[in-house]
């Protein structure tokens, strides 16, 4: 007969024990689910303090089989006309919480600084970085806009200085119609009522400095510092009232295009 040992006995009488004890209750077809720590959700919505302090899951998830799924109309349950009018200059906005979450990570009634991107930076590093929302909005109203708080230059001066942009106003709309991402160099899709700059022009690799040679009024510019070959352009302009000096240049070539102009211009006709 074969003997077993006493101590593997008392093991396996344990071991048998051990599993009745810790039969599932857990009813058929249902997982258990831990969730994640308060302070590791902060990572994706922050509900340890600030706004959402003390919300529990089922306030955000209850409604679903995921946690990557969840709404904001529990509570935030605003009349959706009122709310769509508040955001009517929003690019992508929709009265949907996935829309909600993208412009208020946070949990915020503000727009984060990286969701405000998307119609003026001023996350970092760009230079409206350091202004808070009261800045530019100075009314309720978050679609109103004035640039003039911060930027409160003398009015005379500065049309002196943008005497030679075409419609320039002294108003916040004029500003944004050049500086529309709050940068001083204009962009190149404004600089083109003006002269073509950028991409798919002649001129699409020059930086200002190259024709705006004064850094203090660039109202002047300078064609003739990069077209310098003077003997070679007076010989290719027999054109009456030709001049080698960049006055003279923008007024055939206002448009930076070469091509076209002998068909527009009287030329001077040899008698020899």
């Amino acid at each position: 007969m074969l003997r077993v040992p006493s101590i593997y006995c008392g093991l396996i009488a344990c071991a048998l024990l051990s599993s009745c004890e810790e039969e599932d209750d857990t009813p058929s077809g249902y997982r258990v689910i831990t969730a994640i720590s308060a302070d590791d959700h902060r990572a994706k919505f922050p509900i340890t303090d600030g706004a959402h302090a003390g919300s529990d899951c089922q306030t955000c998830h209850g409604d679903f089989d995921s946690f990557s799924q969840f709404t904001c109309f529990h509570c935030h349950d605003h009349a959706e006309a009122d709310t769509n009018e508040l955001h009517g200059p929003m690019a992508d906005y929709a009265y949907e919480s996935d829309a909600c979450y993208r412009c208020h990570p946070d949990g915020t009634g503000e727009l984060s600084r990286t969701s405000h991107d998307r119609f003026f930076p001023i996350a970092a590093p760009a230079p409206h970085e350091s202004v808070d929302c009261a800045g530019c909005h100075q009314e309720a109203d978050r679609k109103v806009v004035s640039c003039l708080p911060c930027h409160d230059h003398e009015e005379g001066p500065m049309a002196d200085r943008h005497r030679a942009v075409t419609e320039y106003r002294f108003t916040t709309e004029g500003c944004l119609s050049c500086h529309p991402r709050g940068e001083v160099t204009t962009d190149p899709a404004a600089h083109r009522p003006f002269f073509p700059i950028g991409q798919g022009t002649a001129h699409d690799d020059e930086s200002c400095s190259d024709c705006h040679t004064s850094a203090t009024d660039r109202k002047v510019i300078n064609c003739v510092g990069c077209h310098h070959d003077s003997a070679a352009t007076n010989a290719a302009h027999r054109i009456s009232d030709y001049r080698y000096d960049s006055d003279s240049c923008r007024d055939c070539h206002g448009d930076s295009q070469v091509d076209r102009i002998r068909d527009h211009v009287p030329v001077v006709v040899s008698s020899g």
